[in-house]
């Protein structure tokens, strides 16, 4: 009986309507333990099962924290298990292959999963798959217990719900985490306590008078206290707290109950019989009858269609737990390993039970719990940590070489975690006595910003490598990163060339090839001519390479495709990050993975495929978000923050990069991170048209001679500075900057850097009104861009050229380069550079034609970009412009943003005609 949940139970089939009538959603139910949250989920349950939707229920439990996912295991996995081949094909859900790394139903490996956002988009599209045309209610209860990777695939569930008729209802305890799940707009019921007459009604025909007046005070209206505080005053006075009620429940039992509880206890939840019973150290006969006594006393309920049984509560289990003593408990964890071993039960099972049971010394300890945390180190780095961490407690000496290799290991996990500090501390007591291990520390040391101690340790590295040439180029590598993030380009340029001997008395082309994939983007950074000869030789080398049994690291493809967009070959660069991509995908390298999503970007931009760049940059801040690293967070937003600039739209660029900003505080001190985040800033200032503040933040961090970039970067930054020294004219300083450009220009033999010095000397020009001397130089800047690929700096310039026409004389010419760019800029979705072609041609009298009209008879949202598209859709499904930010990712400001494009392409200037527009088009 539901008492004083009425105002609940309303909210309830207000969720159940909304889901009858086609829309999905999430309800969370929180309170504190015993308030009553599973019973309103059990009401939920249900009512939903009454109008006939399906219902799939799961729990997450206290002592299953470690094992990956197992709400949504519980939940699905028996559905899963029912369906016979093909059905899921069937079904519309493809990503079958992500799923069976979760849920053993599917039966596909389990040794990893992929990255996070991958698995949530399956797990939507499973969801998707399984209401089909009957609505489907999820209930997960206990969601306190969930472990990381279930609340991170319900907080993606909760930006981004099911597109299907799914209701997500979820109850949980007072968690912070959890209760941040409000902000994505989605009900809560947050349950309190009953009212005095509501707490008598529950209570009263079991306890009466004065007994009735002390549970009433002591429950607080807490039903499960209520109900617990009554069962138990026959055994004198009350209790004055629930766990000794609820011992003197069990109490109350045979001492083969107790024992069989209190083994369930140890055993986990749901707890099989078997395991119960060799955990309570009972026969199959007394724990039958031990199960029919516990089950008599409301203390355990059956699983349906299983031999296992649940506690009325977790609190029960509790108190059950902690009656059995430490020493019971600890044999009792001993023999369920023992079993569990004889079952040939899953690593990661065991190891719950030899961290609870196993004793200093316990050999056989230690090696479960290193398997265990080798089969999740990738996906769960976090309690891979844990589990390394209970193996080091079971060592009888806090010394030596297995000491030492566990906490490398240790290490190794939680920097994979981003646990960066106690990843140094752990890789600091593994010792420096290899070179692996040095190089690992050093490693941490960069992220860290500890340059000091990363050279220090790098050199110890580099001197105990001689015998191991892998290592050495892992050491030599690294002392390159060293130099690049602290923007010491010549170090690094000496670094990397010093590099090149390492593989030498190998003979090992892989490691040849990986070397000079270094010295290549290394090199191209300060003198592209000397890096196009490594850049080929490495290039040809792992073509030759299949993806399968790829033999070099992943990153040397990041190498080669920073390499490649320096040097101008375009799709060679998109090639090898793709490339790079699928094989850390593959191997489930996270980070990896995240940095080839990010950086695919740049070619792509400047090849001239804008709208296709700034997508993916927004995926990858999406996939960047769920990684361990805010590291990769930062640089994700910088990317699209840079990219957002430089294509002009100075409103969205601005709100990037103070959300990357915000991150970047959060980060270890680093050159590297200021120089990008302020230079993504300039970008943003350059676009709004405001020189002043660009000048000062760039000259601020990169230098007043550019001198903390890399010369390979400098061309558009040094252009910045000779507009605004135009701008406050400084003609001087213009010409110093000019002359910068010709010489960076002619020493790279590249033509972008050529192009980008005649776009300074055109405006040089324009500035000192020789005009026909402008056009020149603008024409000349047009065909560089042009032979490096550069459309949108083409483009850009030949707007530039066009005004040195008009102001020369020479109109036809003028309205032709604007005509030309207007079109060519329409063609590669730039829109904000369009705009300044647009208006030059009305000086002249001449209307460009009307491009964001729909073609005729045509689908008028068919204009939208792909991120508009999605906005459009979820303001047609009355989401909240916070709600849309959450779902995409994005900030409230960049959906107003979006919104005003969208208005202006539909021809609408509200909400309620944009939803209608989106209906009626479909």
């Amino acid at each position: 009986m539901l008492l004083g949940r009425d105002t609940e139970l309303a909210k309830i089939a207000e969720a159940l309507d909304g889901l009858d009538a086609g829309r999905s959603g999430l309800l969370l139910v929180s309170g504190e333990p015993g308030i009553g949250k599973s019973a309103l989920l059990g009401a939920l349950a249900e009512q939903a099962a009454a109008r006939g939707f399906r219902v799939l229920s799961g729990h997450a439990t206290e002592f299953e924290r470690l094992l990956p996912f197992g709400v949504l295991v519980d939940a699905l996995d028996p559905y899963l298990d029912e369906l016979e081949d093909g059905k899921l094909a069937r079904m519309g859900v493809s990503r079958t292959e992500e799923l069976a790394t979760v849920f053993p139903a599917l039966e596909g490996p389990r040794d990893a999963v992929p990255e996070a956002y991958r698995l949530h988009r399956a797990l939507r599209e499973l969801l998707d798959g399984i209401a089909g045309p009957r609505p489907l209610v999820l209930v997960l209860d206990d969601l306190q217990w969930a472990d990381d990777g279930a609340r991170e695939a319900l907080a993606a569930l909760a930006r981004r719900p099911p597109s299907g008729r799914v209701l997500i209802a979820g109850a949980h305890r007072p968690d912070p985490a959890l209760d941040d799940l409000d902000r994505y707009g989605h009900p809560r019921l947050r349950l309190g306590p009953l009212g005095d007459g509501d707490a008598r009604r529950l209570v009263e025909e079991r306890v009466s008078g004065a007994a009735l007046r002390t549970v009433l005070d002591q429950a607080g209206g807490n039903p499960f206290y209520l109900e617990q505080l009554a069962r138990s005053p026959a055994r004198g006075p009350l209790p004055s707290a629930i766990a000794s009620s609820i011992r003197a429940e069990i109490e109350q039992l045979s001492p083969a109950a107790q024992a069989l509880l209190r083994g369930a206890a140890v055993a986990g939840e749901p707890a099989d019989l078997r395991l119960a019973s060799v955990a309570a150290e009972l026969d199959e006969a007394t724990a039958h009858a031990a199960v029919d006594e516990a089950r008599r006393a409301e203390l355990l309920r059956p699983v349906d269609g299983a031999a296992a049984f649940t506690f009325r509560h977790p609190i029960v289990r509790r108190a059950a737990y902690e009656s059995a003593g430490p020493g019971w408990r600890i044999n009792a964890h001993g023999r369920l390993r023992e079993a569990l071993l004889e079952l040939g039960a899953d690593v990661t099972v065991v190891a719950q039970h030899v961290r609870h049971g196993a004793g200093l010394g316990d050999e056989q300890g230690i090696l479960i719990l290193m398997a265990a945390a080798e089969r999740v180190i990738e996906r769960a780095p976090g309690d891979a940590a844990a589990w390394l961490e209970a193996a080091l407690r079971l060592l009888p000496m806090q010394v030596g070489e297995r000491y030492a290799a566990l906490q490398a290991r240790r290490g190794t996990a939680l920097l994979l975690a981003g646990e960066l500090t106690a990843a140094r501390e752990a890789l600091l007591a593994a010792g420096s006595d290899t070179a692996e291990k040095c190089w690992r520390l050093a490693e941490v040391e960069r992220w860290l910003g500890l340059e000091q101690e990363a050279v220090r340790h790098l050199a110890r590295a580099r001197e105990l490598a001689t015998d191991d040439p892998r290592v050495r180029v892992k050491c030599e590598i690294e002392l390159v990163l060293v130099h690049e993030w602290n923007l010491r380009y010549d170090d690094a340029r000496e670094a990397a060339q010093a590099a090149a001997g390492a593989p030498a008395d190998s003979g090992d082309p892989v490691l040849v090839a990986e070397v000079e994939g270094v010295i290549a983007t290394t090199l191209v950074q300060t003198d592209p001519r000397a890096a196009a000869g490594p850049y080929a030789h490495a290039a040809t080398v792992v073509a030759g390479y299949d993806d399968h049994d790829f033999p070099a690291h992943p990153m040397s493809l990041w190498d080669l495709g920073w390499a490649a967009t320096h040097l101008e070959r375009y799709d060679e660069a998109i090639a090898h990050f793709d490339r790079g991509l699928r094989i850390a995908r593959d191997r489930r390298a996270h980070g990896n993975v995240a940095m080839f999503l990010i950086d695919r970007t740049e070619p792509r931009f400047r090849a001239g495929r804008l709208t296709e760049a700034v997508e993916l940059a927004e995926e990858a801040v999406e996939a960047a978000r769920v990684t361990p690293s805010a590291r990769y967070e930062w640089w994700a937003l910088a990317r699209l923050g840079l990219l957002l600039g430089r294509s002009g739209d100075a409103a969205r660029a601005a709100e990037v990069m103070r959300d990357c900003e915000r991150v970047a505080a959060s980060l270890p001190e680093s050159p590297l991170v200021d120089l990008w985040t302020a230079y993504g800033a300039v970008t943003a200032a350059v676009a709004v048209g405001d020189l002043d503040v660009a000048e000062r933040r760039l000259v601020a961090a990169a230098g007043a001679e550019l001198e903390h970039m890399a010369p390979i970067d400098r061309s558009r930054p040094r252009l910045v500075l000779l507009e605004a020294a135009l701008a406050r004219g400084d003609g001087a300083a213009a010409e110093r900057l000019a002359d910068d450009a010709d010489a960076w220009a002619l020493h790279s033999g590249l033509s972008t850097p050529s192009a980008w010095a005649l776009a300074g000397r055109a405006h040089l020009a324009l500035a000192r009104g020789e005009y026909a001397r402008a056009a020149d130089a603008a024409g000349a800047a047009v065909e560089a861009y042009e032979r490096a690929g550069a459309q949108l700096e083409a483009e850009r310039m030949r707007v530039v050229h066009g005004r040195a026409l008009a102001e020369s004389g020479d109109r036809s010419g003028a309205l032709d380069a604007f005509e030309r760019a207007e079109r060519h800029l329409h063609r590669i979705g730039a829109d904000f550079d369009r705009g300044a072609a647009v208006r030059e041609l009305r000086k002249l009298g001449r209307r460009a034609p009307r491009r964001d009209a729909p073609p005729a008879g045509g689908n008028r949202l068919s204009g939208l970009s792909a991120r508009e598209s999605e906005v459009a859709a979820l303001v047609a499904e009355g989401a909240t412009n916070q709600a849309i930010a959450d779902a995409l990712f994005l900030s409230v400001k960049t959906v107003e943003s979006h919104l005003r494009n969208i208005f202006a392409k539909l021809g609408v200037s509200n909400r309620e005609a944009l939803a209608a527009a989106v209906q009626q088009e479909g």
